[in-house]
């Protein structure tokens, strides 16, 4: 439960902080999202060395693509601010190209916690812990933690929330959490779940 509380808290603070970032650097926040699929390319390695998994031809090609799209994503520039609301107000271009920076670094640092999460689902699932009632404990820890800080953001003069952004946050996290526990039960049951990945 505490380790699931703390992958979805780090989940949560690296999204932020990446488009945080992608924002003030005037790029499509869209893109930058792509690089999240670097994960896959941790999750590869990661799982090669825990649990013995080995890469096909098709999966080294796929993760060359995912870095040739890192790559080009980090050299493409800050695209001069457009697309989406405009936090690059006053920004000088080195700021906008250092925050691109910091919102590159931070899609992979949330690829790696997407990978390590998922390392943590498959540790739960093998040792036979129900995955559904450990990550919704692990998100009520992870609620107690973030509302005293929604709370005095929501309560300050310049309150960024309106309902209609609360009812979006709420249809994500909905979405989210069936999404999380579908993957938990899939780890647990299917093809790639741990009794066989063992027996193969």
């Amino acid at each position: 439960m505490v380790s699931r509380a703390f992958f979805q808290l780090a989940i949560q603070l690296a999204l932020l902080q990446t488009f945080y970032y992608g924002s003030k650097s005037g790029v499509n926040n869209g893109i930058i999202s792509v690089i999240f699929s670097c994960g896959v390319i941790f999750t590869a390695i990661i799982f090669y060395f825990v649990y013995g998994q080995e890469l096909t031809a098709f999966d080294l090609t796929g993760g060359l693509f995912i870095i040739v799209a890192v790559a080009l994503i980090s050299i493409g520039g800050t695209g001069g601010g457009h697309g989406g609301s405009d936090m690059t107000y006053g920004l000088t271009e080195k700021e906008k190209s250092t925050n691109l920076v910091l919102a590159v670094i931070m899609a992979i640092v949330t690829g790696l916690v997407f990978s390590l999460n998922s390392l943590s689902i498959q540790f739960c699932t093998s040792k036979g812990c129900g995955v559904a009632q450990a990550n919704m404990d692990g998100m009520l820890i992870m609620f107690a933690i973030m509302l005293p800080g929604f709370l005095v953001i929501a309560s300050g003069e310049d309150n960024p929330y309106g309902w209609y952004e609360i009812n979006l946050a709420t249809a994500i996290l909905v979405a989210q959490v069936v999404g999380i526990i579908s993957l938990s039960v899939g780890l647990a049951n299917g093809s790639g779940g741990p009794v066989q990945a063992i027996e193969n």
